[in-house]
Order: structure tokens, then C-alpha cells, then sequence
């Protein structure tokens, strides 16, 4: 086999790999064939980039809808916290504790009667 890929029995040598069509050196190409599939190619490749931007499009709306959601909710939740925490509380005046007269403790010198009270 010499450089070019030929020996004495192939003929014409080859050329590409093992993932793409091989290419007889022999089979000329035209440059408007050659164009003509480059356009193709960037036309195949601008759809994919196109569908990708829309894919992402989508993607980046259902976020802000999902976000959106979350905020409304989380606002809804404080709403309703602050709600029932604006409840007036109710307060004893001192006066009124006296005149309930809790039992008072009076002390005591042993832990047990202590604990007993």
C-alpha cells in the first residue's frame, strides 16, 4: 500500500472515515454542487437552532408561570397568616386578676409540699 491509500489490485484510493461515506479521488465534485450542499446544511442547521430557541422559549415560560404561582401562593399564605394574627388579643387589668383572687403561694420549707401546691 503507498501514501495515497492505493495498492496494485484496489484501483482508485479512497478517502473518508469509517463514520462517513468514502469518496473516490477520481469523482469530482462541482462548485455549485458543493455550495448547493453547504446551503443545505446550514438551512438543516438553522431549523435545529430554531426549534432549540423555541424549546427553550417554552421551557423559560412554564418557569415564570411556576414562579408566578409560587409568588401568588406565598402572598395568599401570609394574607391569611396576618389575618389570624390580627386578632385582638384578650388582656386581665390588674383590677380584674385581684377581684378573680388566684390562690397565692405562701412558701414553704420542704421541696414535697412545695411541689404539691
Amino acid at each position: 500500500m503507498d501514501p495515497t491509500g492505493s495498492t496494485p489490485e484496489m484501483g482508485a484510493p479512497e478517502i473518508g472515515t469509517s463514520e462517513g461515506p468514502s469518496i473516490q479521488l477520481e469523482e469530482t465534485i462541482s462548485a455549485s454542487q458543493l455550495m448547493q450542499m453547504m446551503v443545505q446544511q446550514q438551512a438543516a442547521a438553522r431549523e435545529d437552532m430554531m426549534r432549540m430557541v423555541e424549546v427553550q422559549q417554552q421551557f423559560l415560560q412554564q418557569q415564570l408561570q411556576q414562579q408566578q404561582a409560587m409568588y401568588q401562593q406565598q402572598q395568599q399564605q401570609q394574607q391569611q397568616f396576618q389575618g389570624t394574627t390580627a386578632q385582638p388579643e384578650y388582656r386581665v387589668s390588674l383590677l380584674d386578676f385581684q377581684r378573680y383572687a388566684p390562690p397565692a403561694f405562701k412558701g414553704t420549707a420542704g421541696l414535697m409540699e412545695a411541689e404539691s401546691c
